[in-house]
């Protein structure tokens, strides 16, 4: 059967898909892309997608070529992240227009009732009402389910900056002695990208200068964590909440146990949020 398809049709299709995608990954994650930038990034995207359906490579060559297309406009739309966050984005973008696509070609073919499958105005305006309807509205209604218990923060420290992601734990009561400020812990696998290896040495030993003791109980005892004060730490808001920035007032304290925080890097007690 022949398929005709319309490239500026096709183009504008694909623009909106990769609108949708890059948005909903940026909801799941409590990200926002700046507006020109992600107009950027979807007229790359779809270029991308034109330019794969006039060359026609072997299927193994397109989907690396698409996820490497997907780093790329993630990095455009959002600016400069840490590897780990853009690799995020990229993934929830990636499986955000596998979903779209696969709805795509369904609304395409029952818009023509089986007959020959053609990106027509109806099926446009289907995909864009299925981004907006389905996509947009489970990545906002994830994202609040996500707002109740984790929220994103930024540690800078010594030129570097790290985004991450942490469980609010209403139980935290830890305290730097000196200071009464509340603790944020950190596993130190994720504290390494903002850390020197000498700073983490330190950090383990719990001697030297910059190591601050945090004296911690548990119900197997007593024990000690020992922090850094980072030069800057930035709790974003989510929701009807504003982002707060902590000048080296906060310490963290990094965690060389196994395990984690429910699948987070860090743990934020209650009072900080």
């Amino acid at each position: 059967m022949k398929e005709t398809i319309y490239l500026d049709v096709y183009f504008m299709l694909n623009f909106l898909m990769d609108g949708a995608s890059l948005l909903t990954a940026g909801l799941i994650l409590s990200e926002r892309p700046r507006t020109l930038s992600l107009l950027a990034a979807s007229a790359a995207g779809a270029g991308f997608s034109v330019l794969m359906l006039i060359l026609f490579p072997p299927p193994p060559l397109q989907l690396i070529s698409a996820m490497g297309m997907f780093v790329l406009m993630v990095r455009l739309a959002y600016g400069k992240k840490s590897p780990r966050r853009i690799g995020k984005l990229a993934l929830f973008a990636f499986l955000a227009a596998l979903f779209l696509g696969g709805a795509s070609e369904w609304i395409s073919y029952y818009s023509s009732c089986g007959k020959e499958a053609r990106l027509t105005p109806i099926t446009l305006a289907a995909v864009v009402l299925l981004a907006l309807g389905c996509f947009v509205g489970w990545g906002r209604h994830l994202k609040k389910k996500l707002e109740t218990s984790v929220i994103a923060l930024s540690v800078c420290h010594g030129g570097k900056r790290e985004e991450l992601f942490g469980l609010v734990d209403s139980g935290s009561f830890l305290r730097e002695p000196e200071s009464g400020a509340p603790v944020i812990l950190m596993k130190a696998e994720y504290a390494s990208s903002v850390l020197s290896a000498g700073e983490l040495v330190r950090l383990r030993l719990g001697e030297g200068e910059g190591v601050f003791p945090i004296p911690m109980r548990t119900a197997s005892g007593t024990g000690c964590l020992f922090a850094f004060f980072p030069q800057r730490v930035l709790l974003h808001g989510g929701g009807k909440k504003k982002s707060k920035v902590f000048a080296g007032t906060v310490p963290v304290a990094v965690d060389f146990s196994g395990g984690g925080y429910g699948g987070c890097p860090c743990l934020i007690p209650l009072a900080l949020v």
